[in-house]
Formats: structure tokens, sequence, C-alpha cells
């Protein structure tokens, strides 16, 4: 069993921030993640093609940066090696308000792996359930009455939650006051379909302008299918296989949450049918990956700052469905901005915080 000052669980870029920062001021910080590896919407996957290895991003294409706390960091980033500029085109074409794209390189993942390694982290540890008594917090992994045993994880004097809101919600008892509020956010799911195209086939820019020529009517994104279409391997840093193209396709929110069950193959073939039909031309796929994630988008209408910090239990939220006092909205397709400024926000509210008793990092 672990014993620390803050519980952390969640390892993408909200919890990463959290933990980075509370351990840099002295804090003993456990980090949880029931995934193998860190990055959330930040994830890449490797991809094998013609005897080479490559990667591929699975949730954002880019964030922007757009408030000066987050550019300050982003260039802290940059120095690092672990984030790099991408080109202002495609932030033009996505709608962003800033002038430039960034990525994690040489993959997505790269960013969060950069922050995971200043910090203790268990992956593949999924937490149950949360249980405060005697002004700690338990937290326990495992189910009673199963063959995984239920078992205590750890103890500690604070828990931060950097999941989505629905999996928060099911950690925390069901009478918790944080219950109604963490409930009653309705995250947008979204499938990425990611295909490696045997053949140069054109340039994104070229990709996303046929496609919305064909689709004018089409409510945001390019098609009432198709959101967006990125060659993933023209980022910057990104491994070219000679002959071929990698493009992650990110489907239309509405459209994904309406063929939410459908299976992954059928949701390769059906974006593969609208591609090759919208671009008049029949497409050679030797690999197809199609990834859903259930919890992509945050609502137009965010959760309050005002209860991301419970001071008497020392609980507190973070992610990009909060809405923090900067002027962040919607930062990128996948709210990397708004994610590190919900768990700045945080950590700068526990340090003020003067009720809270946390043990002494000296």
């Amino acid at each position: 069993m672990k014993e620390c000052d803050f519980l952390i669980i969640g390892a993408g870029m909200a919890g990463l921030t959290a933990a980075t920062q509370l351990h840099g001021a002295g804090h003993r910080v456990v980090c949880v993640d029931k995934a193998r590896g860190s990055g959330g919407r930040l994830s890449s996957k490797r991809v094998d093609l013609a005897d080479i290895t490559t990667s591929v991003d699975l949730g954002c294409p880019g964030f922007s940066a757009t408030i000066p706390l987050f550019q300050a960091q982003v260039r802290e980033w940059q120095a690092a090696g672990c984030v790099s500029v991408w080109h202002r085109e495609h932030a033009e074409a996505m709608g962003q308000d800033a002038t430039e794209l960034f990525v994690g390189s040489p993959r997505s993942s790269s960013l969060t792996r950069y922050l995971a390694n200043q910090v203790e982290i268990d992956f593949s540890q999924r937490i149950t359930r949360l249980e405060y008594q005697g002004g700690r917090w338990y937290s326990y992994s495992g189910r009673p009455g199963t063959d995984d045993e239920e078992v205590c994880f750890s103890v500690s004097d604070a828990v931060i939650l950097a999941t989505p809101p629905r999996q928060a919600a099911d950690l925390l008892p069901q009478e918790h006051p944080l219950q109604e509020a963490l409930q009653s956010v309705e995250m947008i799911p979204q499938w990425v379909v990611i295909l490696a195209v045997k053949g140069v086939v054109a340039a994104p820019e070229r990709i996303r302008d046929t496609l919305r020529a064909q689709d004018p009517k089409a409510s945001e994104g390019l098609t009432e299918c198709i959101y967006d279409v990125t060659v993933d391997h023209q980022k910057p840093g990104r491994v070219n296989v000679p002959g071929f193209q990698l493009w992650q396709i990110q489907a239309h929110p509405d459209w994904s949450a309406e063929n939410i069950d459908l299976s992954p193959d059928l949701v390769c073939r059906t974006v593969i049918r609208e591609l090759e039909a919208r671009l008049g031309m029949s497409l050679e796929i030797v690999s197809q990956i199609a990834h859903r994630w259930l919890y992509s988008l945050p609502p137009d209408q965010k959760l309050s700052s005002s209860q991301n910090w419970i001071a008497g239990e020392r609980l507190g939220i973070c992610g990009d469905y909060i809405q923090t006092d900067h002027r962040s909205g919607k930062s990128g397709v996948a709210g990397v901005e708004s994610a590190y400024l919900s768990a700045a926000d945080l950590v700068q509210k526990i340090k003020l915080q003067k009720s809270a008793n946390f043990s002494d990092p000296s």
C-alpha cells in the first residue's frame, strides 16, 4: 500500500500537469492510470509499414496556445525537445484563433511521457473506488465478490481526479456532493480512424478542400461523416515511410454520437467509402485502425471552476470540461490548453488554500 500527499488519478495532460507542479512544490505525489502508458487524448500508436516502424497520433492532431501562461509553458516544452511547431496552414484550416499549432515530437505522446518521467506513476492500475475516513483518502483496486479481489492501493492526504467526469463520479460515493455536477457534464464521443494508404495521394490541404467542396451543407467539419483529415507523418519529427501516407481521420462528433456502438471494422469501412466517393478515387489501404473515444470533446457549457476543489475533504477535479478564469474556450480539437489551465488553476487554488493542512514538504 502506498502513502502520499496527493493521489492523482489520470495521466493525461490535466493529471500530469497537476502531478508535476505539486511534485515541484515538494509534495509526495503518486499518479495512476488504467492505461499502459501516459497520454489520454495525446496517445500515439506504433505502426509497422514496409519493415519500418513509425507512429500515428490517436487523439487530437495538434493544439494551440492562446493564453500567455500556456504559451510560456509550451516554450519550455519546445526547449526540452518534446514539442514542435506545426505548419500554420493547418491551424487556419482547423479554424484556430492562433496562427500556429503545436504537436508532441517525435510523437504526440512524447509530451506526456516527458511529464510522466518527472513523477512516480503506476500504469495499468485501475482504481475502482475512493473512501474518505479519518481525514484521509483510501483508494481501492479490484471489486468485492469477484476474482479480482479488492485491495487498498493507497492512503493519501488529498485526491485529484483527472479523468472524464463520469469516470470521476463512479469513483466517489453516490451521496457525495460532487456527484450531481459530475453527472451533469455530457462529454462528446468521437471515432478516430487511422489509414495507411499506399502511394502519395494528395496533400492534406487538397484532401480537405475537395471533401468540403463535395459537401458544403455539412455543419462544421468536412462532411457529415468526416470532421478532419491529417496526413500524420507530415508533422515534425515523424518517420516518413517512402511510398505510404498515414492518414488520421477524425469522424464528425455528431456522426460519432449516432454511431458510437458500431464495430471498429464497420467504422473503417464507412469512412473509407466516404473518402473514396468524395475524392473520386480508389484507395489502397494496407492497414486500418478505428479508435473510439467515449469522452473526447468537452461540452459548450463547462463546469464552473468554483467546484474544482473541496478544501474540507482535500478533493480536486481537473480536465478540459472545467471552465477556468482564463479565456481558454475550446483549445484545439481535444482541449489540451484547457486541460493544462484547469490543472494549473487547481494547483494554484491548493497552494493558496490557507485551511489546507498538508504534510510539510520539507
